[in-house]
């Protein structure tokens, strides 16, 4: 999500030109370690990226693809003020959703994605 699309940041301050070049970059640089080839094959797992507010692309691409039947997400397990501050992503995929979601709370110190997958 660009955090300059929320609140005005862009009157206070210029990010360098090339600046959400770079965040896409990184962010599919991230994506594509998340798994091993190997897991993404014993999983049937696809990985997208797609910019934007995170809730509401995992409902569209929901909607897009109606084959989904499961939806499993992290959740950092944020209460009261946090969430009402900072939101829920699974919340909201949770209240909106079109299939059933399973949400897992990480654990401290544990890795949302990678070698852990099941």
């Amino acid at each position: 999500e660009d955090p300059y699309l929320r609140g005005g940041y862009m009157e206070f301050y210029a990010p360098p030109a090339d600046l959400f070049e770079q965040r896409e970059r990184e962010a599919m640089t991230r994506l594509s370690e998340a798994l091993t080839d190997d897991e993404k094959r014993r999983y049937g797992a696809l990985l997208v990226y797609r910019p934007g507010s995170p809730a509401q692309e995992i409902l569209n691409y929901l909607e897009l693809q109606k084959s989904i039947d499961l939806v499993v997400m992290g959740t950092h397990g944020r209460r009261a003020i946090s969430r009402l501050l900072m939101g829920s992503v699974a919340e909201g995929v949770v209240r909106a959703a079109p299939c059933p979601v399973l949400t897992i709370r990480a654990s401290d110190g544990s890795r949302a994605i990678g070698s852990h997958a099941a």
